[in-house]
């Protein structure tokens, strides 16, 4: 371990991206899993909702434009600077959109399995990920959960 934090600059490079590439398709294969699991959690809004309730699919939908993107983006770099950015980018984002989707329902109780599935796969991308990186990412979650918080006023206080 002595021997990682002492490492800098090219060593340090070489270190993170033969980390990512290791767990490239790893981390490419959670993302895209997650991203359907995000559709199917259309279910869970059906429970919230008490109806079905398309805007909440179309919304669930749409977080897939994003993975097509990292995967366009794969193709073509496979720098874990800028993966890891982008693969961090895409689990907010879907912890954004899980905000957005239950702030609209009825009973926001849901929302909580929608955050347990997300940072499980916050913290599977992370494996690739140098460990500031990781660090930035969790925190974000926290920073996620206080957004959330004040836009769908738990009434048992999340924080």
């Amino acid at each position: 371990m002595k021997e990682l934090l002492k490492l800098r600059g090219k060593a340090k490079n070489d270190f993170y991206q033969s980390k990512y590439d290791h767990y490239k398709k790893f981390n490419l294969l959670a993302l895209a899993a997650s991203g359907f699991a995000f559709i199917i959690l259309f279910a869970v809004d059906f429970d919230a909702y008490q109806y079905l309730e398309w805007d909440s699919l179309m919304r669930r939908i749409l977080l897939l434009s994003l993975i097509a993107i990292v995967a366009a983006v794969y193709r073509k770099t496979d720098h874990y600077k800028i993966m890891c950015t982008l693969s961090f980018i895409v689990v907010h984002a879907m912890i954004w959109d899980n905000i957005w989707v239950t702030s609209y329902a009825p009973l926001i109780s849901h929302a909580n399995e929608g955050f347990l599935f997300m940072g499980f796969v916050l913290m599977m991308v992370s494996y690739g990920a140098p460990l500031r990186y990781s660090i930035i990412a969790q925190w974000g979650l926290v920073w996620d959960l206080i957004l959330s918080n004040n836009i769908m006023h738990y009434d048992d206080g999340l924080f």
